[in-house]
């Protein structure tokens, strides 16, 4: 089911300062001279969405890989979108698949759900689809089907929560890989209706 889409980022992670403002010069410093992790991941997903900040995906890559290398399992997931899409660093499945492996090892349930489709596609790792239904299991935790595709209701009519499509696609995308007829329905009515370059529900802690 992944070829309907590649990937997302949808959170909204706030407004920072500008580039040049309190905010953004105390974040750097914090997260440069200190190894400060929670101002590392906020200085990236700054950098990333172009929120206060001067949107750079290289800038955001940097900070991701700060944060990874001291165990952030957000920075590790989102460094390995990074690899994987290409945003700011040289592309690759492989690094990709190492950094989602990494956060997974944290229970990061979306880490879960982008190894079930790096599995799924084979791509960057031997092509399985036991070890992709796998780790989709794992990144639907404690839901049953019918829970994903409630909560994807949810995001998409906007009940309880923001409307987010990305957010309702991504819920029925994992309702469908695990067999549910009603998810796969969802999934293909998203898709007839254009929604083929949604990408992956990220940036969100």
């Amino acid at each position: 089911m992944g070829e309907c889409a590649e990937g997302l980022q949808g959170a909204d992670p706030g407004t920072a300062g500008t580039p040049d403002g309190p905010r953004g010069d105390a974040l750097s410093a914090v997260a440069g001279d200190q190894g400060h992790q929670p101002a590392i991941s906020d200085l990236a997903t700054y950098y990333f969405e172009g929120k206060g900040l001067k949107q750079s995906y290289r800038e955001a890559a940097k900070y991701f890989k700060l944060g990874a290398d001291i165990g952030d399992a957000y920075c590790q997931r989102e460094l390995g979108l990074c690899y994987e899409l290409g945003q700011g660093i040289e592309i690759s499945a492989e690094e990709a698949f190492k950094y989602y492996l990494l956060a997974a090892a944290q229970g990061d349930l979306l880490a879960y759900y982008y190894l079930g489709n790096l599995y799924n596609w084979g791509s960057g790792v031997k092509q399985s689809k036991e070890e992709a239904l796998k780790y989709y299991k794992l990144a639907a935790g404690e839901n049953s089907l019918d829970d994903l595709v409630n909560i994807g209701k949810r995001y998409e009519h906007g009940i309880g929560v923001g409307k987010s499509d990305q957010w309702a696609f991504h819920y029925y995308q994992l309702a469908a890989h695990l067999g549910s007829p009603e998810g796969l329905f969802h999934v293909g009515r998203y898709c007839e209706f254009g929604f083929f370059d949604l990408l992956k529900p990220s940036l969100e802690k």
